[in-house]
Formats: C-alpha cells, sequence, structure tokens
C-alpha cells in the first residue's frame, strides 16, 4: 500500500514549527481539537486554533481528534454536538474527524457501553457531513470494545509501537501511528519535537472531496430571512443518511422549536433547540437544512 507520512499534536507541542515539519517530510497533521476533562467537561485544546491555522499555512492537509471519556451511546452524542460547534464550523479537513478512546474510564465501563457511545460519536458527525475513524490501541481494540461490529462502520486509526504494520488482514484501518516517544521505525522528534507519528493508507483529501465531506464544500445560504431566535416548525424531519434534512434524529416533522444558532455556508446551518437562546448539546435537538423548517 502506498502511504503519506504524518504527525499528531495537541498542546503538548505548542510552538512546533510545521513549516519545518512539513521539510522534514511530514504531509498531514491529524491536532487535538479538544478533550472530556476530569470532570466530564467538554475542553477546547487552547492550541487548537493555532495549529490548524499554521498547518493549512503551511500546505499540510488536517485532520482532528477528540479524546474521549464518553461511556454511554448519549455522551458520545453529546461529544460530538460539542465538538462540532467549537471546533469544526467553517472549516475544511481533508482527514478523518477522529474520536480518541483509551481512557481509564471506559476500560471500566464495559465493552457494549464503550461501543455504544463510539456509536453516538460518529453516528452524530456522519449525519453532520464528516467522515469519523476510531483511535484506540491494539489493546483496548481487542478487551474493551465490540471492534468486529465497530470495524463494519467505520474506519480507524490504531496505535502500534511497532516496526511491523499491524495485521491488515486482521484490521481495518486507514492510518497507523507507528511510534511516539517510543520510535522502532525512525527519530521520535519532528522539527525538534518529540510527537506521535503516522501513515496513512488511503487518498483521504479525494474521499473529502469527492463525497462532499469535512467542510470540504461550501453552500450559499447567506439570504435565508430565518435568525437566531426564531420559532419555527419542522417540515420534515429525516429523509436518509445520504440526503438528511435534519442531522440528529430527536427532532419530530410538525414540531416547533427555536433556532438556537446560524451557522452560514454549512450543510445544516440551523441548530435547533426546545429552549430560546441556548446551544448546549443538551438541549440541541437538531442541526437543519433551510428546506426542513418554516416560521
Amino acid at each position: 500500500m502506498s502511504k503519506k507520512f504524518g504527525i499528531d499534536i495537541s498542546y503538548f507541542q505548542r510552538g512546533i514549527d510545521l513549516k519545518q515539519c512539513k521539510k522534514e517530510g511530514v504531509e498531514f497533521v491529524i491536532i487535538r481539537a479538544s478533550f472530556t476533562n476530569s470532570n466530564k467537561l467538554f475542553q477546547k485544546d487552547s492550541t487548537f486554533e493555532t495549529h490548524y491555522n499554521n498547518a493549512k499555512k503551511n500546505g499540510l492537509e488536517v485532520g482532528v481528534y477528540h479524546y474521549s471519556k464518553a461511556c454511554s451511546f448519549e455522551e458520545g452524542k453529546q461529544e460530538a454536538i460539542n465538538l462540532y460547534n467549537k471546533c469544526l464550523i467553517n472549516k475544511e479537513f481533508e482527514y478523518p474527524i477522529c474520536i480518541d478512546v483509551e481512557d481509564e474510564c471506559q476500560k471500566k465501563a464495559g465493552k457494549d457501553n464503550v461501543t455504544m457511545a463510539i456509536k453516538g460519536f460518529c453516528e452524530t458527525l456522519e449525519d453532520l457531513g464528516y467522515y469519523v475513524s476510531v483511535y484506540a490501541n491494539i489493546n483496548f481494540i481487542e478487551n474493551y470494545m465490540n471492534y468486529d461490529e465497530l470495524s463494519k462502520l467505520y474506519d480507524f486509526w490504531i496505535a502500534y509501537w511497532n516496526k511491523d504494520e499491524p495485521n491488515n488482514e486482521k484490521y481495518n484501518y486507514g492510518m497507523w501511528q507507528f511510534g511516539g516517544e517510543t520510535n522502532k521505525i525512525r527519530t521520535n522528534k519532528i522539527a525538534g519535537y518529540i510527537c506521535d507519528q503516522n501513515y496513512s493508507y488511503k487518498n483521504y483529501k479525494e474521499i473529502m472531496k469527492k463525497n462532499k465531506l469535512n467542510g470540504c464544500y461550501k453552500i450559499n445560504n447567506e439570504d435565508n430571512q430565518i435568525n437566531i431566535g426564531d420559532l419555527v416548525t419542522i417540515k420534515k424531519a429525516y429523509a436518509s443518511s445520504s440526503q438528511s434534512l435534519i442531522a440528529i434524529h430527536t427532532a419530530k416533522t410538525g414540531s416547533n422549536c427555536y433556532v438556537t444558532n446560524i451557522y452560514r455556508g454549512t450543510r445544516f446551518p440551523y441548530q435547533l433547540g426546545a429552549k430560546k437562546g441556548n446551544i448546549s448539546s443538551k438541549n440541541t435537538i437538531g442541526f437543519a437544512s433551510l428546506d426542513a423548517i418554516c416560521k
């Protein structure tokens, strides 16, 4: 398989020179956008915007990951909504949006709960027009999730710090994290920073472009006469997974709700909520296209 070389970075690589990284052969970068903190609250990585802008400035292809502590479908869904609201809107990503599953709380939650958490996260983002991937190490894949079920649904990014690639007949993966602080293939530093290093095996940029995913296309909805705070009626809540009018299917045809936020130029510009002015994931019932709602 042909492959590209990339790195994944976060606050811990703050200040890294991505121009120098490119000179050293880096072709793509997966940036930590956010994480669930010790209080199980969503937190945006303080260096995400800087890393994203620097990567784009230097012509690197970009994906993101969210460090998850979700242990149920609903928690996974809420992490995805927060990630969408606070990090993904109005940005373009040539690489997947990844859920990082490795926390101790998830080990204790059991395979079925972790599997449902991953589904909650991934289904939500897929409905919003994003290509998703699941990051985990081999131990977690084999012992803490229902991998056979998930691998039929989602791409995987496998952490396996070794000289040899993971078994590509046994595991469904598009990216391999082959080293970090320990690196058996090459030096563990890029541009003077220790960082995790990866190979990708799919033409992700072409996948996003061809399928209009990850914000890699724009919709002209600047002139729509619906405003934040408007009470609207849902005309049609759901068509199909590929042609949804509303993502997050708790919205019901004929019901009324409020427009809590508007993201111009996106597939689903209207965030809908049960409470006026509240854009929290708890009160979000959907993200709608113009065709889905009316005043």
